[in-house]
């Protein structure tokens, strides 16, 4: 009997390149990015109880991570481990084969290294940009640094000030940690896939995310209609919308990357 927590053996590279050839970053029609979606559930549908329980088990390990600052930290190191493990997951699905609870760990023992750096990469990232979207409040007197740290305090009741500030940071640090998020998001992928080492793969997502800024927006907008509607179930809807919003990290970097790649209908 098949231990479905038991780490996938197969190897996914060769698999998952058989039908496609890989090349430089290809723009998509706006379209695609509700495309992206479909091809997203429709994985989804292949496995939804794996899909489900992987899910949750990723969630656990991420607020259990999430308690304690030092933790939080190696969250953004080894989160890219994960995400290469579940890509492997969703090609051993496009390829007819089967999906393990075990997919979520893959990336432990495939490029580890590699995906371990595009977390220092992630990492080094945010904290600069924390630091890059403090500057204009510490330079013009609006806040100081302890103003700025007292943010991330849960316990500190802002004032009316503060909460404005609080409001303008973060809006900054959204604008911010956009380019981060296209760098992040193929990334994974091209490191499990075509052994890219973290610094190129990161380049590389970054440009296949330029070249596709109007795709992403119709995906982000529907993606937001999408999680509005999960929400109003008590939030049930989000057992589905989760595991789809990380699977279509696969589908698109399929529909950008690799040429002639068709997903199952």
């Amino acid at each position: 009997m098949t231990n479905p927590y038991q780490t996938p053996e197969t190897n996914l590279e060769a698999s998952h390149t058989s039908d496609a050839i890989f090349g430089q970053a290809q723009k998509r029609s706006a379209g695609t990015g509700w495309q992206w979606i479909k091809d997203a559930f429709n994985l989804f549908m292949q496995s939804p109880l794996n899909w489900i329980i992987l899910t949750i088990i990723w969630m656990a390990i991420v607020v259990g991570l999430s308690i304690l600052p030092l933790l939080s930290v190696i969250l953004y190191i080894i989160g890219p481990i994960f995400t290469g493990g579940i890509m492997m997951g969703c090609s051993a699905l496009h390829n007819n084969d089967s999906l393990s609870i075990g997919h979520l760990f893959a990336g432990f023992k495939n490029n580890t290294s590699k995906l371990a750096g595009l977390g220092v990469i992630q990492l080094i990232g945010f904290i600069a940009i924390f630091i890059v979207a403090a500057l204009p409040f510490l330079l013009t007197g609006l806040a100081s640094s302890s103003d700025i740290i007292n943010i991330f305090n849960p316990e500190t009741m802002p004032d009316e000030s503060a909460l404005i500030i609080m409001m303008l940071y973060f809006l900054i640090v959204l604008a911010l940690e956009i380019p981060l998020i296209m760098g992040i998001w193929f990334a994974p992928s091209l490191i499990v896939f075509h052994d890219m080492n973290a610094w190129d793969a990161f380049k590389m997502s970054f440009r296949g995310c330029l070249a596709n800024i109007i795709p992403f927006l119709i995906y982000g907008l529907i993606f937001l209609l999408l999680a509005i509607v999960a929400m109003i179930p008590v939030g049930l809807g989000l057992i589905i919308l989760l595991p789809m919003m990380i699977i279509s990290m696969y589908t698109s970097y399929r529909s950008v990357f690799l040429k002639s790649a068709q997903l199952p209908s």
